[in-house]
């Protein structure tokens, strides 16, 4: 009854009518969203990188802080319970000084990238890693003109 030939070449037309003119659009919407997919993934990376030198950074501060503090703070306090002002600023470039030469040129260049005054970051690192009494008493931040 139906000529089934003419049906097979009209599906066939219509496929090729459709299909040929898509293929390169949607070959150029695949080529798009993985270009961004790769793109999010390399910024999640760098990311993930900038944030793992950040907490090396940061814990090499810490060791800093606590050797400062173990050999050069408590002697102080352990002979007369409180640091002058010049004790104060001596023990913090002690520990910048100590900071700054454990800290890698690889880790200064990277974490330079995301902070632009990255002597400022490290001093800031610095006084929020000493301890808050210490930080109290002596007016150590407001000495040191830090906002903690």
């Amino acid at each position: 009854m139906y000529d089934t030939g003419l049906f097979n070449e009209l599906v066939i037309t219509v496929i090729r009518g459709l299909l040929i003119p898509l293929v390169p659009v949607i070959a150029a919407y695949l080529i798009a969203l993985i270009k961004k997919k790769t793109e999010d993934i390399n910024n999640q990376l760098k990311d993930a990188q900038l944030h793992k030198y950040a907490d090396m950074t940061e814990n090499i501060i810490n060791t800093a802080v606590t050797a400062v503090y173990q050999t050069y703070i408590d002697d102080i306090l352990k002979k007369r319970g409180v640091l002058t002002d010049e004790e104060m600023k001596t023990a913090f470039n002690f520990i910048k000084e100590n900071s700054v030469k454990i800290i890698s040129q690889i880790l200064m260049e990277e974490l330079s990238k995301k902070y632009t005054a990255l002597d400022k970051w490290i001093e800031n690192m610095i006084v929020c890693s000493l301890n808050p009494q210490m930080l109290k008493d002596n007016n150590l931040a407001e000495k040191l003109e830090w906002r903690v």
